[in-house]
């Protein structure tokens, strides 16, 4: 974190925005091919709610305010 030390707010927002995104990206890619293996177990119902809220879910990396 030392190299973000002297910036604004403004400036770190959106590097962490930057980092969620590809971070989030990278979740997505991981659990999508597993939307349809077993859909009534919790795991499966977990990942239903995830992708179908997906917009949601990740509002906060196109939003810096939230």
């Amino acid at each position: 974190m030392s190299e973000h030390r002297g910036r604004r707010c403004c400036q770190l927002r959106g590097i962490s925005a930057g980092n969620s995104a590809r971070v989030v990206g990278s979740l997505r890619r991981g659990v999508a091919p597993q939307a349809t293996a077993l859909p009534k177990s919790p795991l499966g119902t977990a990942i239903g709610y995830t992708l179908r809220n997906w917009t949601a879910l990740t509002r906060y990396t196109d939003d810096g305010r939230l």
